[in-house]
């Protein structure tokens, strides 16, 4: 007969200590059961099992003994539901508590929340750990505090993820150490109830982003992609930055077009597809396919005119003349009674004419700057209008005519409100003075500088300058719905030259120095760590296999070229191993309707401690 002896197990749900008779012999099931047994509440223990902390250790196998987990008389297990709340921070900052399970593996647990916000390719995600408390947290873990209650901490001025400020290189490379092991249970890597994690975009490789069914996929995206342009995560140039506002700046105010206006467009353009395909398959005769030139419309006001010269140096003379805008033509009269006449002027307002915004609301300031390229120059002229109102209408039908649209244009309205609502960040407080530009936070209206780019290029430009390159670059990009405007954000990100680098600081064997090593979705960048320099790249389509030496913390690469080991200085080897396995495991991927590998995944990514045999990739990589 086996030896019994007292288990002690501290019933979490209850706050509760128990005392059970158990025998070595006894499977986890039995223990349960009797542990049950002796409570007197009645509950619904289905989701509990038994943890053990100081081995950070789940007792999920219900016909395993107790001697084959190594449970002896000194143990000290809890009693603990298995699903619990997490505090995560998503790629758009904002906070949402939600449960999952702590005793499955990480990779299970992530895809659990990515269905719960409805992001589908959960492969791509993954968890970063917040940084170790300096201060005690006086938060109770057993009550629900608020989500982001447990993510403030005044010891970190760049937040507790170290994410809020620009960063270099080698604290880009520290933060990688704070991944999430896909391969066990967040319970196992010290991760509790209620602890503040961020969910993120991992790998840098994404697959069939599809705006009909990824509505949230692509938000989150969109803000992942911004926040790492803001705070110089990836190196954008002075025009790139712009670009990238002018977009950031539609996104915003895209929200406020309104969608009835922009659908009726859609089915417009469907409707002109239908007629396309009908007179192509019952031959008919050609049909006119572009757009109207002919506008039924026009718009007519008393502005100010004014034609650059040599002599604004002395200050922008404008003059008053009965302006006419109809069939993308702008002509104008001395006189209001002379419409219908012979015009001083007309100019036609061709596709790719340049229309670029100046507004100050403060002043009363609303010029439209009107540049139409000919064969060997260029007509330049400002139109100055009185009031937001006319200047809106103005606004839009020259960047309508930019386009090769008229007034008659179904996105007429929805171009109309864009501009509105630009306007109306402007209202009531005008624009930035050259008092607040040394200041360095002055705001055009809502249109705040250090929202829209990076410290570098503040530092480099005037608040009211970059204010005057987003409006230009912007008047390129406002037709965008929201959505195509994320999209773009993303390409565009997805073009920059260092996009998708993660960088572990790493020594490579024979060497004494420290170097960068950066892994993106095709190849590993051995880089000089001053210079960042690229010295050499392998990819991963002539890789052959890697092994890693746990014992010594060393992986070892074979590559067609050569092969080489290094050892990783500034996250666990661990870390670089699932980087790499899950960039090969991502492009092996074929189709949406392929079932996901995840045998193959955990494969790829898991590593094992036991032994230092090499992983050969697969014959699809």
């Amino acid at each position: 007969m086996s030896l019994e002896w007292g288990l002690q197990v501290f019933v979490t749900s209850n706050q509760v200590k128990k005392t059970i008779r158990v025998s070595g012999e006894m499977i986890i099931g039995e223990v349960i059961l009797e542990l049950v047994s002796s409570l007197t509440s009645e509950q619904d223990w289905s989701d509990h099992a038994l943890w053990w902390p100081e081995k950070k250790q789940w007792l999920l196998g219900a016909r395993i003994t107790l001697n084959a987990y190594g449970v002896q008389s000194d143990a000290r297990l809890h009693f603990t539901p298995q699903r619990k709340y997490l505090s995560v921070q998503l790629p758009d900052r904002r906070y949402r508590k939600v449960k999952c399970s702590f005793s499955v593996l990480t990779f299970h647990a992530v895809a659990e929340l990515c269905e719960q916000l409805c992001i589908r390719h959960p492969e791509e995600m993954s968890l970063v750990k917040a940084r170790p408390r300096r201060k005690k947290d006086s938060d109770s873990r057993n009550g629900s505090p608020d989500p982001a209650a447990a993510a403030v901490d005044d010891d970190y001025p760049d937040g507790i993820f170290g994410d809020t400020l620009a960063r270099s290189t080698e604290d880009r490379a520290a933060m990688n150490a704070r991944w999430v092991d896909s391969s066990i249970s967040l319970a196992e890597q010290g991760v509790e109830e209620f602890d503040p994690v961020q969910l993120k975009f991992k790998y840098h490789a994404f697959m069939n982003i599809d705006p009909k069914i990824d509505q949230d996929r692509i938000d989150q995206l969109y803000a992942q992609a911004k926040w790492s342009v803001l705070f110089e995560d990836v190196d954008c140039t002075e025009e790139e930055a712009i670009a990238f506002a002018a977009l950031q700046m539609q996104v915003k105010l895209a929200v406020e077009m309104p969608v009835t206006r922009r659908s009726d467009f859609k089915e417009a353009a469907s409707v002109e597809d239908q007629l396309n395909e009908l007179q192509l398959g019952q031959r008919l005769p050609p049909r006119n396919r572009g757009l109207p030139t002919t506008s039924s419309k026009k718009l007519s006001a008393m502005l100010k005119f004014h034609k650059p010269g040599r002599f604004d140096t002395l200050g922008k003379r404008f003059k008053k003349y009965w302006f006419v805008f109809q069939d993308m033509h702008v002509s104008y009269y001395k006189c209001q009674e002379d419409e219908g006449g012979a015009p001083v002027g007309k100019t036609k307002l061709d596709k790719g004419t340049d229309v670029t915004p100046e507004i100050n609301v403060t002043k009363k300031k609303f010029i439209i700057r009107i540049e139409v390229q000919t064969l060997d120059s260029s007509d330049v002229f400002e139109l100055k209008c009185d009031n937001e109102d006319q200047y809106a209408e103005w606004m839009t039908a020259c960047q309508l005519a930019s386009k090769g649209r008229t007034l008659d244009d179904p996105n007429y309205e929805a171009e109309l409100a864009s501009v509105k609502a630009f306007v109306h960040l402007q209202v009531g407080k005008g624009s930035v003075s050259d008092a607040h530009d040394s200041a360095g936070s002055a705001q055009m209206g809502e249109l705040t500088p250090s929202d829209f780019v990076s410290q570098r290029i503040l530092k480099k430009l005037k608040p009211q300058k970059i204010a005057e390159l987003i409006r230009k670059q912007h008047s390129k990009v406002n037709q965008l719905p929201t959505m195509e405007a994320k999209l773009k954000y993303i390409r565009d990100w997805e073009a920059l030259a260092d996009y998708g680098i993660s960088y572990f600081i790493v020594r490579f064997s024979g060497s004494r120095k420290q170097e960068l090593l950066g892994i993106t979705y095709n190849r590993i960048i051995r880089m000089d760590i001053n210079t960042h320099e690229h010295k050499k790249t392998w990819r991963y389509s002539a890789m052959r296999a890697w092994n890693i030496n746990w014992e010594i913390k060393e992986m070892r690469i074979e590559h067609e070229d050569n092969s080489f080991s290094f050892s990783c200085q500034s996250a666990d080897l661990k870390v670089v191993h699932e980087y790499i396995g899950g960039y090969i495991f991502l492009s092996m991927r074929e189709s949406d309707e392929d079932e996901l590998d995840v045998e193959m995944f955990l494969k790829l990514t898991g590593g094992w401690h036991e032994s230092t045999d090499p992983t050969v990739l697969p014959s699809a990589s």
